[in-house]
């Protein structure tokens, strides 16, 4: 279906002069560019924000310790352990053009059915007081910078008399979870197979 002009509306369009259909031609630019210029704006800010944390488990390592009287520690069997170590060292890269967050992290351990055995909130190695006595701090919420990579090393100890860890001979899955700045809970695998044998 076409437009129908009026004689009056064709006659105004005659008349018109040269300068008159540049103004015309102007705005008409105008609005495109700024139609355009909105739509390619909200183009690039969905694909800045489209990157995400990319999490590359690098080491991952179990001990059952006893003491050696001497203040320190010895590899021992579980019948002897008097302590659970469990180290995890991780890169993590920030692919995206903003600063994303991990806040409530745990380590989670599940069965071979997928059945939840134990969930604990790791120490952050960076955190750490060394000296003659370690002190240990849970991790805390952590921020990474836009298109940076960041390596963390989470620990966890578990003393025998205060904890049963028998979950270890039982594990087939360790998860790292935690919460990113949408309140979503994320969830990479670790280590998949026995955990300690």
């Amino acid at each position: 279906m076409g437009i129908i002009l009026s004689s009056s509306t064709s006659n105004i369009l005659c008349e018109l002069s040269s300068s008159d259909w540049v103004a015309i031609i102007g705005a008409l630019i105008g609005v495109f560019g700024v139609v355009v210029g909105t739509l390619l704006g909200w183009m690039l800010n969905g694909l800045s924000n489209s990157g995400k944390l990319n999490i590359t488990p690098v080491e991952w390592t179990v001990e059952l310790t006893n003491s050696d009287g001497l203040g320190g520690f010895t590899k021992s069997n579980y019948e002897e352990s008097e302590c659970l170590s469990l180290t995890s060292k991780v890169d993590i890269y920030n692919s995206s053009a903003k600063t994303k967050i991990m806040r409530n992290i745990e380590i989670a351990f599940y069965d071979k059915n997928g059945s939840s055995l134990y969930k604990l909130r790791p120490n952050d190695d960076d955190l750490t007081i060394k000296g003659q006595i370690f002190k240990y701090y849970p991790v805390q919420p952590l921020n990474f910078l836009p298109n940076t990579v960041t390596t963390k090393v989470f620990k966890w100890y578990a003393w025998k008399k205060e904890l049963s860890y028998e979950f270890i001979f039982k594990t087939e899955k360790v998860y790292l979870t935690y919460l990113n700045e949408k309140g979503r809970t994320k969830k990479i695998l670790l280590k998949r197979g026995k955990l300690y044998e």
